[in-house]
């Protein structure tokens, strides 16, 4: 969303291409539209300032900057194997893009999907600043607001890690039991949806707690950093696929994609306090300011 609540960014995956949408107008028409090279666009970040977008082009191994008022190209950034998020710092000096491998390739071929890598761009100059690699894919992922350390999650575990931003070095890594239902439905890791295990994260204002999504194991786990324990393991709706954090920072919204609602945790006490029906197969939940007018056009 832009910063004013009139204008929606969307990245359309299998369209390839991102367009720009105006809420105000009673068509809800098109303001631009910025085609992604290659077979998919994948997740976008937004600068603080709302002057930027950028991109994931998943098959071309790049990350595109996108002007918001024009839908014209800022910036081309190359990146590891299938790029995925992309995220601002929170001063908006930086721009994160984590990359997942190539995902078509059975886990057997791991070796052979490409780089698995994170790339930390000046979102000034659009330079790269440093990349590391891990051994498999970036899923979803939290990089604290000093810019020092990530807690992310990896394909195919059932878990995160705690790396450190300088080096790429793993710190630290928890594995969680799995489900009865992930025991039951997930023989091989090539069942795993799209090679993941665990895809959503979100920290809390205060940065003591994690919220993250047991895609394979219907739960959501509530854990305490910089320990990295547990605090609880809640039972969610069916195939939990993003969290998000709240505007105070107090509360994590878990899209759980195959039930069509949205969780909504408490960090504190590690309970489910809501849960909200939602549209189909929901997933990146977004938060915005929306003026009451566009929200009522948009019932219209």
């Amino acid at each position: 969303m832009s910063l004013d609540g009139k204008t929606v960014y969307i990245s359309r995956s299998n369209l390839s291409d991102v367009i720009a949408i105006d809420l105000s107008s009673p068509d809800h028409r098109i303001l631009w539209r910025f085609p992604i090279p290659g077979i998919n666009a994948d997740h976008m970040g937004i600068s603080p300032d709302g002057k930027h977008i950028a991109v994931s082009a998943t098959s071309a191994g790049n990350f595109f900057v996108i002007d918001t008022a024009t839908g014209k190209q800022v910036a081309k950034v190359p990146t590891g194997a299938f790029p995925h998020q992309n995220d601002y710092s929170p001063d908006g000096k930086y721009i994160y893009n984590s990359s997942l491998g190539i995902i078509p390739l059975p886990y057997a071929l791991n070796g052979l999907k490409g780089k698995k890598q994170m790339t930390v761009v000046d979102a000034k100059t659009f330079k790269v600043l440093n990349k590391w690699t891990l051994p498999y894919g970036i899923r979803p992922n939290v990089i604290t607001r000093d810019g020092k350390l990530t807690y992310l999650q990896m394909s195919y575990l059932n878990g995160y890690a705690k790396v450190d931003m300088a080096t790429g070095k793993v710190l630290n890594k928890v594995e969680i039991p799995m489900s009865d239902y992930a025991k039951a439905h997930f023989k091989t890791k090539d069942d795993y949806p799209l090679n993941s295990a665990f895809h959503g994260m979100a920290i809390n204002g205060a940065e003591t707690k994690l919220c993250m999504a047991g895609t394979i194991d219907n739960y959501i786990v509530v854990a305490s950093v910089p320990s990295m324990t547990t605090d609880r393991i809640i039972p969610s709706g069916s195939k939990p696929y993003w969290a998000s954090t709240s505007s105070d920072g107090k509360r994590c919204y878990v899209s759980n994609s195959e039930s069509n609602d949205l969780s909504v945790i408490d960090f504190e006490s590690a309970t489910e306090v809501a849960r909200v029906k939602v549209g189909q197969y929901p997933q990146r939940s977004r938060l915005a300011i929306v003026p009451p007018a566009i929200l009522d056009n948009l019932k219209n």
